[in-house]
């Protein structure tokens, strides 16, 4: 499993292009996100639409609060 953390800071397009290289590698990927506007916003939207369903994301609760190792 890959995890990577990214912050509200970042374009929509930063996070697209990095899928777009992760794609190249792993057909299927799934997305764990926060609600962040560059997430839910219609950049990302038209983007998973486009992917076929090879790109899932699941967006996490609200106040939501992930500790990592």
């Amino acid at each position: 499993m890959l995890e990577l953390q990214f912050h509200d800071n970042l374009a929509a397009g930063s996070y697209i292009a990095l899928a777009g290289h992760l794609r190249m590698r792993y057909r299927n990927m799934g997305i764990l996100a926060d609600n962040a506007g560059v997430l839910t916003g219609c950049t990302m939207r038209k983007y998973l639409a486009d992917a076929d369903g090879n790109v899932e994301i699941l967006y996490l609760p609200p106040r939501t609060h992930i500790s990592t190792p």
